[in-house]
């Protein structure tokens, strides 16, 4: 719709009967994000990385949208500790100084993951080996942040049905050293470091209507279940929602009955890392905008609708640095950049912005 339609069909409506979200969309003066969820109970916030605080527009977008941040690299194995005797906290601290004289809050991403190890841990350790490491490292890292990082992913992407065992876990360092135990240590072992924090399991593939996703969803549920079962201190799912738009197909009754079974457990449920591939798309960008912002709305409307979904992340604020663009898997084959977030290279509001706003704008008020 072109800028004078555009005017006109707002006028016809009224100011008073135009949602706040659709007033917003194409000015930055008006209320952000982070305000709109709010306003129904909801929090929205963003990956971020530590480069992006220097530049004053990027900083100044994070303030408008953002009330919580994720490190994207910053807490990561291989980044904090790249060698047994050296340890590198100046950027997540500079992270949570920000983010506290921001008054933002701050989740920590993420404590064990089969990737982002450094190479001086063992790739094969043996059981006791491998409770030392994965313990004192959670111990190292909730604990230097207790009181500064409010959740954590604690176990990131634990579940591979494709790995072939009847559990569905991924076949890993951790998984191959202690057997499915490893989660429930990591999770005491987090707790034990800051009893406050809020924890998390953090999973990717339990967005679309796929045999492999389906089967991603059931592993997830079942290792859910067993957490829960044995009193193990996990208090929420992490859904990363990594999105594709064309070549899937979303199901709303489906990714809706995968809610409810989550929260009957008891579960919180975080949507944590939102972002919509477009690489499969034609050039013209808004075409492109158009299908991101049709299938991140459609996904959105269903999660925020959800009363155990207590907010959304998206992986990146800005199209102007997302890892689509250097994933061998999702760089455009044209060599064109991506356009995944909510906001443009030069940090204006996209169509998937109003998408995430108007998903915020439909869901029920939590604080009622």
């Amino acid at each position: 719709m072109s800028p004078t339609r555009r005017q006109f069909a707002l006028g016809l409506l009224g100011a008073a009967a135009v949602p706040r979200w659709a007033r917003a969309t194409a000015t930055l003066d008006g209320p952000g994000l982070r305000t709109l969820a709010a306003a129904k109970g909801l929090v929205f916030g963003t990956a971020v990385q530590r480069n992006q605080l220097e530049d004053a527009g990027f900083a100044a977008a994070l303030r408008r949208e953002a009330a919580i941040l994720t490190p994207e690299f910053e807490l990561k194995w291989s980044t904090v500790r790249p060698a047994p005797s050296e340890e590198r906290f100046g950027a997540p601290d500079a992270l949570a100084d920000w983010c506290r004289r921001e008054g933002m809050a701050l989740r920590g991403h993420t404590l064990v993951w089969h990737e982002a190890l450094p190479a001086w841990v063992p790739r094969f350790p043996d059981a006791a080996a491998a409770r030392i490491l994965m313990t004192a490292h959670i111990a190292k890292l909730v604990g230097r942040y207790a009181g500064r990082i409010q959740a954590w992913d604690v176990v990131n992407e634990a579940i591979e049905p494709k790995h072939g065992r009847s559990d569905g876990l991924r076949v890993s360092p951790w998984q191959s050293a202690l057997g499915a135990a490893f989660i429930d240590l990591a999770f005491h072992a987090a707790a034990a470091a800051d009893p406050a924090a809020q924890l998390y399991y953090n999973e990717y593939g339990l967005d679309f209507d796929t045999p492999e996703e389906e089967a991603r969803r059931r592993a997830t549920l079942s290792l859910l279940e067993g957490l829960r079962a044995r009193g193990v201190p996990c208090h929420g799912l992490g859904i990363q929602g990594h999105l594709t738009a064309v070549g899937k197909k979303f199901n709303a009754t489906r990714f809706s009955a995968f809610l409810d079974a989550v929260a009957a457990l008891g579960l919180k449920i975080m949507i944590t890392e939102l972002d919509v591939t477009d690489h499969a798309l034609p050039a013209d960008p808004a075409a492109r905008d158009a299908a991101v912002a049709a299938i991140a709305g459609d996904y959105l409307t269903v999660a925020c609708a959800h009363p155990a979904v207590i907010g959304v992340m998206t992986w990146g604020l800005s199209d102007r640095q997302t890892w689509l663009n250097s994933s061998p898997d999702y760089r455009r084959r044209d060599g064109l950049a991506q356009r995944p977030l909510p906001l443009d290279a030069a940090l204006q509001r996209k169509p998937l912005w109003a998408a995430i706003a108007r998903a915020f704008d439909q869901a029920p008020d939590r604080r009622v």
